[in-house]
């Protein structure tokens, strides 16, 4: 999960010539929130281990007396049979809820009578006590008062099918003639978190033993345990409990956590949370022990990272050519939602420090947080270079709040099917790691599959990569020291998809990249595996050219657009080594498709630089 995003959503990123960043449609972003390693605990009250005092102390030489904090509020039985109680002499129960009762302790074991030495409850603990129905935590079954879970006397009474057989644990039918008792918490419990908390991560975390399994409810909605399952259901939040775990009752340091959705909590709003323990048990012992819970949560970042393109323009909503058809796109596919450019900046309210482009931006859909004529002292506004400022998008001219522009009206234009006029199947090497530093003839390579690229290119050599796959970057990518006339340029053309390692050491990477019906990733641990942990990429990327990819995925973590000390996560500079190595892509079928024949001699530019 992902939140507080620097987004460059339908989006396509290109260089060509004065351009350097360009966007098409696809479900893009650029992280910018961050989940630690760690969950911190949150501010919470009336979550209450048991057999403790009111400050969360367990009782010692406690047996036979109530617990402050759980009730037994009912004791059931899926078929629907009311079990007797311990101490009944009939099939009436005692009223409800009656008290949870502290259960003895013998000899540093937490349990049993001595009667019942069989199966006695191991492992004593100074944390909490056992509670059960009684202070031995024995159930009852007599013939007059036959407890279902009692297989032999309830079958001998009829209460269960004659054909079913003698009880075992393979045979889940004996499970379900167990009772269920329902441990309440007396008082509710809140949960109080502040806004650096990212609430859809909050769990319940408990930590017990049981006799034997354990289910928990908080507000009606069944929780699912996420270790220790033993009833292989995976239904989960719902009025009715379905997922049981095992926490086991002969070890004391077993942890069960439980998922808690957002949606059946109560945060922040004054109101309060019911919590029940549900155990499963048969006819012999049942009691519940809880050693230590808490609610807990990921913190969000404090950082806000942005991206930066300089040399050129941004464009959002444009695609690539299918053959030679291009698809013509219009704001009114795209709306604001969709197709725009959005990041983080410092905005009317501070000193526009943060995302932009030094040159223009072009969007089917809103421009948000993001300036125009990035470090142009001579634009007046910061998106004097925002096209176009149409209104159809919401509020698209707002600098104090972040918008600046959008609503293009429409693109008559695309970038070439690269992939489909540079791949050349007859050729196609199958290798799959690729040492720009090996390449000594410019000209045009296939890959038939996925390859791993990494390297120094050297000097004077310029090529294209076409892989029928997807490429990971496991190192930087440079080039060789290089004279004016003996620059080297790299263009990658992926079928599918471009990740850049996410390590300290990938921190620069030269040339043209295209991820013609994928994702360019800038943060990932291998191939095809985009990071889910996104502090690990706490470090720039510079990419000296341009990026074009169905979907940008801006990952990487660096930097704050509230701190001008560091930087952008993610700088793309269109730099003069683009053009003067050839930026163009090389011919098919030329061996040295650039050469100093073919390069400029010189360039001038002019207004408007667009």
């Amino acid at each position: 999960m992902i939140n507080h995003k620097r987004y460059i959503k339908i989006c396509y990123v290109i260089g060509f010539l004065f351009f350097g960043f360009w966007l098409m449609p696809g479900d893009s972003y650029a992280v910018a929130s961050t989940k630690p390693a760690t969950s911190t605990d949150l501010s919470t009250t009336n979550l209450w281990r048991t057999g403790v005092d009111a400050l969360n102390n367990k009782i010692f030489y406690a047996g036979g007396s109530a617990d402050q904090h759980y009730n037994l509020s009912d004791v059931t039985n899926d078929g629907g049979y009311k079990p007797c109680q311990p101490g009944a002499g009939s099939q009436l129960s005692p009223y409800f809820p009656a008290s949870a009762i502290i259960v003895q302790e013998y000899n540093n074991d937490a349990g049993t009578s001595r009667s019942n030495s069989s199966h006695p409850w191991h492992g004593n603990t100074y944390a909490a006590n056992w509670i059960g129905a009684n202070s031995n935590g024995q159930d009852s079954s007599t013939d007059q008062c036959p407890n279902p879970s009692d297989f032999t006397r309830a079958k001998k009474l009829g209460l269960y099918p004659s054909y079913w057989r003698d009880p075992a644990w393979q045979d889940p039918r004996w499970i379900t003639t167990w009772n269920t008792y329902h441990f309440s918490a007396i008082s509710n419990f809140s949960v109080n978190v502040s806004s650096k908390v990212d609430t859809s991560t909050i769990k319940l975390n408990i930590s017990g033993t049981s006799d034997n399994m354990l289910g928990v409810i908080v507000n009606g909605c069944s929780l699912k345990a996420t270790n220790y399952p033993v009833d292989g259901q995976t239904d989960q939040y719902t009025s009715s409990y379905t997922t049981w775990a095992d926490p086991g009752y002969q070890f004391s340091g077993q942890t069960t956590t439980f998922e808690v959705p957002y949606s059946c909590l109560h945060v922040n709003n004054g109101t309060t949370n019911q919590l029940s323990f549900l155990v499963k048990s048969g006819d012999d012992l049942t009691g519940l022990r809880i050693t230590n819970l808490n609610i807990s949560g990921y913190l969000l970042p404090s950082t806000e990272p942005y991206f930066t393109v300089h040399g050129g323009d941004v464009v959002a909503g444009i695609g690539f050519k299918t053959g030679s058809t291009c698809p013509l796109l219009s704001s009114s596919s795209y709306p604001g939602n969709q197709a725009l450019i959005k990041s983080w900046n410092a905005n009317g309210g501070g000193s526009y420090y943060g995302a932009g482009s030094q040159a223009g931006a072009f969007a089917l859909g809103q421009i948000s947080h993001f300036i125009t004529g990035l470090n142009q002292s001579s634009l007046a506004y910061p998106y004097d270079v925002s096209f176009a400022n149409l209104s159809n998008v919401g509020a698209a001219v707002n600098p104090y709040y972040g918008y600046y522009g959008g609503g293009f009206g429409g693109y008559g234009s695309c970038l070439d099917d690269y992939y489909g006029q540079y791949y050349n199947s007859a050729s196609a090497s199958s290798s799959s790691n690729v040492n720009l530093a090996s390449i000594t003839t410019s000209g045009v390579y296939s890959f038939k599959s996925n390859i791993n690229l990494y390297g120094q290119l050297p000097k004077g050599i310029n090529v294209t990569l076409v892989v029928n796959g997807s490429v990971y970057i496991s190192a930087a990518i440079q080039f060789a020291p290089y004279a004016v006339d003996t620059v080297p340029s790299l263009s990658v053309v992926a079928n599918y998809d471009i990740f850049v390692g996410g390590a300290s050491s990938v921190n620069e990477i030269h040339g043209y990249f295209v991820a013609q019906h994928g994702i360019f990733a800038s943060c990932s641990t291998g191939p095809g595996n985009e990071t889910t942990d996104f502090d690990s990429c706490n470090h720039q990327l510079l990419i000296y050219g341009a990026v074009a990819a169905n979907k940008i995925h801006f990952d990487r973590t660096f930097g704050s657009y509230d701190d001008t000390t560091t930087g952008p996560a993610e700088d793309i500079r269109f730099t003069p080594e683009s053009w003067l190595g050839g930026f163009e892509l090389c011919a098919p079928g030329s061996p040295n498709c650039l050469t100093s024949n073919t390069k400029y001699q010189s360039l001038a530019g002019l207004p408007p630089v667009l």
